[in-house]
């Protein structure tokens, strides 16, 4: 789950994530808890920073920073659970003279990484609907 936690550079030539007005200051669990809660009269929006207000105004828009940076960051995270799984599998774990306790806790690394990508997909179409795949 510490993948959920990871947020993007502040600095936006380090990643292109962290571009636009939300520059890293918040994680994808945040800004799902955003998009499930704050839609809701079970919170209470008692600040406002950038336009994170507007969700539980019930106004925002498709140009909405928060909506933006989860979007990016959820298909962020498909990346980093793709590049894992890429460059996890058995024929590279041999060729890098990975074997014993350190292949099969690799290969339950590879399966945690497949059910993050999974969960990163569900949260895709739960918000955006028809999403793209990408493997």
């Amino acid at each position: 789950m510490q993948a959920f936690l990871l947020q993007a550079s502040r600095d936006p030539q380090e990643n292109p994530i962290s571009a636009g007005s939300t520059k890293g200051l918040v994680n994808i669990s945040v800004c799902y808890w955003y998009h499930q809660e704050l839609t809701t009269d079970e919170s209470v929006m008692a600040w406002n920073d950038q336009t994170v207000h507007d969700f539980h105004s019930q106004t925002w828009g498709s140009g909405d920073v928060f909506i933006a940076a989860m979007y990016y960051r959820i298909f962020y995270q498909v990346s980093l659970c793709n590049e894992f799984i890429r460059e996890s599998d058995d024929s590279k774990l041999d060729s890098r003279g990975i074997t014993g306790k350190d292949k099969t806790d690799c290969q339950y690394y590879r399966a945690e990484a497949r059910f993050l990508r999974a969960l990163s997909y569900y949260h895709a179409l739960d918000l955006f609907g028809n999403v793209p795949f990408v493997n």
